[in-house]
């Protein structure tokens, strides 16, 4: 599950909790509410949609970084076997 769609279910379980106004079924949608936003301030680590996106994006790029170092190894053993790389 991703964090769209962990809000998504809670956004729809509020509404349908909401139409229980008055009822004695109102109650029984807590539970799945509760539930749903402890995994969403899991998936979160509780921080505001600005730091959330901020340490998202810095986790890319680190990522990003092992994908290119990875990358240039191949490259590097892959000039070795044909003979023209020169190490320095």
């Amino acid at each position: 599950m991703n964090i769209i769609s962990v809000e998504d279910i809670l956004q729809g379980v509020t509404i349908i909790k909401e139409k229980f106004k008055n009822t004695p079924h109102y109650f029984k949608y807590g539970i799945d509410i509760l539930k749903h936003q402890n995994l969403l301030d899991k998936m979160t680590n509780n921080l505001v949609p600005e730091d959330l996106f901020k340490e998202m994006h810095i986790i890319f790029q680190c990522e990003l970084f092992k994908v290119k170092i990875h990358y240039l190894s191949i490259l590097k053993a892959e000039l070795r076997l044909e003979g023209d790389y020169v190490p320095k």
